[in-house]
């Protein structure tokens, strides 16, 4: 089962997220480069692998937390090869003790689905992050057809869009990460085997913009007779949170 990883001890140490996703991951390509999950040796990482390995999981939050961390190191992973001109991603699991000690995400920590840092992203978990892998870096998919139907801004302070960002959304996933400030991703469609299309809402530094992979019906004029489903969704949830004045006709 672990064959196409380095070695079996890679995988027994795997947080259990990573660990099902290697899987399967070498079963699935994106425009033929491997999904394959694979550990990023010391010594294949370079210098910066060893400047990860030094920073020690007690830089950014509270020293000595290290037994509270369910087992989760600093540890590097990568997606893809990167070989033969073939894409990869990197990314670094963050033990608990790595995060400062009143941040979020050591309220919903998981040591078997621990909060990822990639670049200079940070998400909750790795399956956030592979949500927003699917949509924004996996995307582009021949035949896909991914379209952004409209952007909307809105004052950053303003405590219907803050309630959009931070709050519960009743009925609809929400994948949270965080780049600077908090970033929201609101699931309409596209995360149930039954669903045909795509549709969500991105919320980010004061704009709320609509993708959605629906095809557009021609002769309309009006966005919710172009996409109906998609914007349907969207004036229903930004009416919940009286936002139904920024959708554009």
């Amino acid at each position: 089962m672990a064959a196409h990883l380095p070695t079996k001890a890679d995988f027994h140490t795997m947080p259990l997220a990573l660990r099902q996703c290697s899987t399967f991951g070498h079963l699935l390509n994106y425009k033929g480069t491997s999904l394959a999950l694979t550990k990023v040796d010391e010594a294949d990482d370079g210098d910066e692998g060893k400047k990860e390995a030094e920073r020690g999981d007690g830089e950014d939050g509270e020293d000595g937390e290290g037994e509270r961390d369910g087992g989760v190191t600093r540890q590097r992973y990568r997606i893809g090869s990167g070989e033969d001109g073939e894409e990869e991603w990197e990314f670094e699991t963050v033990p608990k003790s790595g995060l400062p000690p009143q941040h979020p995400y050591r309220h919903t920590y998981d040591p078997h689905n621990p909060p990822i840092r990639r670049q200079d992203y940070l998400f909750p978990s790795f399956t956030a992050l592979m949500k927003w892998m699917v949509l924004f870096e996996w995307f582009g998919q021949e035949g896909v057809g991914e379209k952004e139907v409209f952007e909307a801004t809105v004052d950053e302070g303003d405590e219907r869009y803050r309630s959009l960002l931070t709050g519960p959304i009743d009925g609809h996933k929400t994948v949270d990460y965080i780049r600077n400030e908090r970033r929201r991703l609101i699931m309409f469609k596209g995360m149930k085997e039954c669903d045909a299309i795509s549709a969500y809402l991105w919320v980010c530094a004061g704009s709320i913009n609509l993708f959605t992979t629906e095809a557009e019906l021609e002769g309309h004029t009006r966005l919710s007779d172009q996409f109906p489903t998609a914007m349907s969704l969207t004036r229903t949830l930004l009416t919940r949170h009286c936002l139904a004045n920024i959708i554009p006709q």
